[in-house]
């Protein structure tokens, strides 16, 4: 299985951090109370951290994913029973495909089953292989529930913002706060297709979530491909930069980096930040 895909999360996005979530998570910080995540998607990255953080504060522009995730948390018993009643079948895979369901709950099963079983998560075939996928999916969904519903430590809330929006939302009443707060951007990635409902990412983009690290308050990761472009605005602006990985899918090799706006060696030195 290609390594865009998490063989736990409810969804299976482009570019999810599954397989390298732990080498990423080692760059953070250890006190970290409040995780913030711009991109959330499925959550592969973030997931990791709750029960060790006690918020999780999880963005995403995709009306798709937000509803998704409304329906996976706010309307789980519905959810549940339709996704079991699902037919893996051509028939309901191209009507999904074709007409959007207006019911929010039979929404988010059509986007499970486009973004689960479609090759590649790009809404083109639907998949047939030897596998349980449905099952698989049900079991993840389940999985998820619980995870972001009934944990003990971890509060998750949910928005759906343009990421430039994001910090002015959440509410700071401390200086404290801040501090032990952390925001990880994990963007669709410059240059490169994306199976999201959003608009393509582009250089400006990049250039205003490199300003937000530079002039924010939180300490702040991102995930991008190494490339001149991302190197020469990373230098720009004055971050950090570390290689995670090499990452290879569909043909192509690429180098996954982070850029950060602390020093993970010695973060209480880095930027001044307060």
């Amino acid at each position: 299985m290609s390594d865009f895909y998490c063989n736990n999360a409810p969804l299976r996005r482009l570019g999810n951090k599954n397989k390298m979530a732990d080498k990423i998570i080692s760059f953070f910080p250890d006190n970290i109370d409040c995780l913030i995540s711009f991109f959330y998607g499925s959550g592969a990255l973030e997931n990791r951290l709750i029960g060790k953080v006690k918020y999780l504060i999880a963005n995403d522009f995709d009306q798709e994913v937000s509803n998704f995730y409304y329906c996976l948390t706010e309307k789980y018993n519905e959810f549940k029973s339709r996704l079991e009643l699902l037919p893996y079948d051509e028939t309901t895979y191209l009507r999904f495909k074709k007409n959007k369901p207006t019911d929010p709950v039979l929404r988010a099963v059509a986007f499970l089953m486009i973004s689960n079983f479609s090759l590649f998560g790009r809404s083109g075939n639907l998949r047939f292989e030897i596998s349980a996928a449905k099952p698989t999916s049900i079991e993840n969904a389940e999985r998820a529930y619980q995870l972001l519903v009934n944990n003990p430590v971890t509060t998750t809330q949910f928005m759906s913002v343009d990421f430039r929006d994001v910090l002015r939302k959440v509410v700071f009443r401390k200086m404290s706060e801040m501090r032990n707060s952390f925001i990880y951007a994990d963007p669709p990635y410059f240059g490169t297709g994306n199976n999201y409902e959003t608009p393509d990412w582009t250089e400006s983009d990049l250039t205003d979530l490199l300003k937000i690290a530079t002039e924010s308050k939180i300490r702040m990761a991102i995930s991008e491909f190494k490339g001149d472009f991302v190197l020469n605005k990373a230098a720009e602006f004055g971050l950090k930069v570390f290689d995670v990985c090499e990452r290879r899918s569909l043909g192509n090799r690429n180098t996954e980096i982070l850029l950060l706006n602390y020093d993970p060696k010695n973060e209480q030195k880095q930027l001044c930040l307060f």
